[in-house]
């Protein structure tokens, strides 16, 4: 019983390395847009 406890534990160690690398990506993403969107408007502006 504490083996398979064990193997769960360690199959979720990857898995929410990799969702934190997503949510990194997302974040830089949204952070990317954002500042594309102020760009944009402060041409669009002059």
């Amino acid at each position: 019983m504490a083996d398979t406890n064990h193997w769960h534990i360690e199959l979720l160690k990857p898995r929410r390395k990799a969702e934190r690398r997503i949510v990194e990506v997302l974040a830089y993403i949204v952070g990317f847009i954002g500042i594309a969107e102020s760009f944009n408007n402060k041409r669009t502006a002059e």
